[in-house]
């Protein structure tokens, strides 16, 4: 997760250098893409019912 989001604000400063208003279509899929299965195998890997079903 990290990385990645180091690597969209890296995108996104170069933009702003760049003059660039905003990002392309294809970056923002490939990012909100890789966000999305980052946030699924969290999930996945620390299931959020386990611990109310205990309690």
């Amino acid at each position: 997760m990290q990385d990645l989001l180091l690597e969209i604000k890296a995108t996104v400063d170069e933009h702003k250098d760049n003059s660039k208003a905003y990002l392309e279509l294809k970056q923002l899929l490939d990012f909100e893409s890789r966000y999305s299965n980052i946030i699924k195998l969290g999930y996945e890997e620390n299931p959020v019912l386990e611990f109310w079903e205990k309690h």
